[in-house]
């Protein structure tokens, strides 16, 4: 429907019908499609009207419904409407399977995905998902989604939201870099807004951790771990409420080129479980074309973790008094933060395992172009130069030295940043964005006295040859 002189034309609806193709194969309810329409009955003209379609033909779409509508009038009361909605359900089984790949892992993880469409008839899915690889020997979930469709009596967006509710197995996540393997089971319930903007999250995992046998993965491996891992070698329960705020203005969803995107979540433990902590977490991007080909863009990505085992402490207020547990702290990801292998060097690290930090940021700039190919430009592969730098510290525990405000200022001194620098190829891929690179690490704290190498050891520039499909990015 198009937006017609008679827009303000009052009218009255007098029933909303539903038929189905395929009536004694149908499995949605009537009522379900009605819940979705209720903001017709109180359209009062016809520019009302043709919102209120407009959104319930939006949502109907998004579910996954093929769907027609027709408007009966009364000859003799032309303003008494009866409007007709035409339901053609999609086949209820759907089936995929994908790879992914991050600069972290030295193979890529397979998924398989299995989903049931319109469960109980009211749009609700069973999905069930496998993965394993060469860092994952095993994990497996089960996602139970119902949409929430209130009727609000509003003529045009009525508010909708997700219930999701789901069980999960993870047989053991290897983490090589780190000398240990964690294994988990747990359940998460979530309710999110309809645009995914907003999303609460209660999670309960069990996790458990287990010293990595070095030695069986890897010939010359060094014997033994470090008595970090040792001493987090151990189960731990988390009990925790999360919330997550997305905000996405890009003009494409791997390869933006305009626009700003904005995600930020905070975390709570310590409902019930063993671990309390509180935890925050953000990102942004912002993206600005030059030209038709040509666009650069920035972006950056922070997070503080923070024990609340010991809040007060004798010397005053002291949230880091306490270790943070292994299993809650940040780890650099490849792609994401740095693009290179290797990034577990960086950080905090015990006897050459890296054990993750309390707090990070990275920060990133490029500039991305597309040739004027045809198969470039038919599939939106570019090209870009880019260079990230960040930091991973370690801040809680009693044998941290110095107060907090010293151990932050330790996060951003130059001798401390990581960095890296060069060139590769974007491409979207159905299961995420492709990049091969040619990078090279840098020493930031050495760039910043002047010298020009890739690391502590005095290591000139060397460049590495890189490749990742991963769904984050800098």
């Amino acid at each position: 429907m198009t937006s017609t002189k008679y827009d303000g034309v009052p009218l009255t609806i007098n029933e909303i019908k539903v038929q189905f193709e395929n009536p004694d194969k149908v499995r949605t309810t009537p009522s379900f499609v009605r819940k979705v329409f209720a903001g017709v009955y109180a359209s009062k003209n016809f520019q009302e009207l043709r919102e209120s379609l407009q959104s319930g033909t939006a949502l109907m779409d998004k579910l996954k419904f093929l769907l027609d509508f027709k408007i009966d009038r009364n000859p003799k009361k032309p303003l008494d409407i009866d409007l007709t909605l035409h339901v053609a359900e999609k086949s209820p089984v759907y089936a995929d399977a994908g790879v992914t790949m991050a600069t972290t892992s030295k193979l890529p993880t397979f998924n398989v995905n299995v989903l049931y469409r319109n469960l109980f008839g009211n749009a609700e899915t069973l999905k069930g998902l496998a993965s394993f690889g060469d860092s994952q020997t095993g994990s497996f979930s089960l996602l139970f989604s119902k949409p929430m469709v209130f009727d609000s009596g509003r003529p045009n967006t009525p508010p909708t939201g997700n219930f999701n509710a789901s069980i999960s197995y993870n047989g053991g996540t290897i983490f090589r870099d780190s000398g240990y393997v964690e294994r988990s089971a747990g359940v998460n319930l979530q309710l999110a807004s309809d645009d995914e903007c907003h999303k609460l999250e209660y999670l309960g995992v069990w996790r458990d951790t287990l010293p990595l046998d070095k030695e069986s993965l890897s010939k010359g491996a060094k014997n033994g771990n470090s008595n970090s891992i040792l001493t987090a070698c151990r189960p731990t329960m988390k009990s925790s409420m999360r919330y997550t705020f997305t905000h996405d203005e890009t003009d494409h969803k791997l390869i933006p080129t305009k626009g700003h995107f904005v995600k930020c979540s905070g975390e709570v433990a310590g409902f019930g479980g063993d671990v309390a902590f509180g935890k925050m977490e953000g990102s942004g991007r912002i993206y600005h074309p030059i030209t038709k080909d040509v666009s650069i863009g920035a972006g950056c990505f922070g997070g503080l973790l923070a024990p609340l085992g010991a809040l007060i402490s004798p010397k005053g207020l002291n949230p880091f008094g306490t270790p943070s547990v292994l299993n809650d702290r940040f780890f650099f990801r490849g792609v994401r933060d740095l693009r290179i292998r290797g990034v577990a060097e960086f950080g905090p690290h015990d006897d050459g395992d890296a054990i993750g930090g309390d707090a990070y940021f990275t920060v990133g700039s490029h500039v991305s172009y597309c040739p004027p190919i045809p198969v470039f430009q038919e599939n939106n592969v570019r090209l870009h130069a880019f260079a990230n730098a960040g930091n991973l510290q370690l801040l809680s525990g009693d044998d941290k030295d110095g107060d907090m405000k010293s151990r932050f200022l330790e996060l951003v001194q130059p001798e401390n940043l990581r960095g890296s620098a060069g060139i590769g190829v974007v491409a979207p891929m159905p299961f995420g964005r492709f990049e091969i690179n040619l990078v090279s690490p840098l020493d930031m704290g050495a760039l910043a006295s002047g010298s020009l190498r890739t690391d502590s050891r005095g290591n000139g520039v060397s460049a590495q040859l890189r490749w990742a499909l991963d769904s984050e990015f800098s």
